[in-house]
């Protein structure tokens, strides 16, 4: 377990890194999928099989849409010349190829070691869960509410046409 945590989190290191330096948005976002599938196997080898399961469904599944809407609404100019794979250098490949492998490698072998153990079928309650975010965690909630809400308030800003 302890090597499974330990491949997840530098994968997800590698990934986000991947995120920042990366000049094709689509690219980005793809690493940024990656980075949060990595970040989902952390908390799985952790036994947060909750959260692992709201970092895939939530953050790799709704939020990346958002994400590749924003990026056709911008609507960039040379996005067809960056997106073949022609355009892809070989020690980019060779490094994100054997990135690929360390990762199946690494869920294959934390899949190996589950064999003793087993995810209980416990129903867990939306009304429970509310109470428990709004109880012990209300302080990060508004948190990250302001964020979006920043956020929000920033996209409509940069998304706005300007009247001549």
């Amino acid at each position: 377990m302890e090597l499974s945590f330990y491949g997840f989190g530098l994968m997800s290191i590698i990934f986000t890194v991947f995120t920042i330096f990366s000049k094709n948005p689509m690219y980005s976002l793809i690493f940024l999928i990656a980075s949060f599938l990595s970040t989902s196997g952390v908390f799985f080898s952790l036994g947060a099989f909750f959260a692992a399961a709201l970092e895939v469904i939530i953050y790799s599944g709704a939020i990346m849409v958002l994400f590749v809407f924003v990026i056709m609404m911008f609507n960039f100019k040379n996005f067809t010349s960056c997106s073949t794979i022609s355009n892809i250098s070989f020690i980019k490949l060779v490094a994100l190829s054997i990135i690929f492998l360390a990762l199946v490698l690494s869920v294959f072998l934390f899949l190996s070691n589950l064999s003793d153990k087993y995810i209980y079928n416990i129903i867990i309650s939306t009304h429970e869960v509310g109470i428990k975010l709004f109880q012990d965690y209300i302080l990060i909630i508004e948190l990250v509410s302001m964020l979006l809400l920043t956020s929000l308030i920033i996209v409509f800003h940069i998304g706005k046409k300007k009247d001549k």
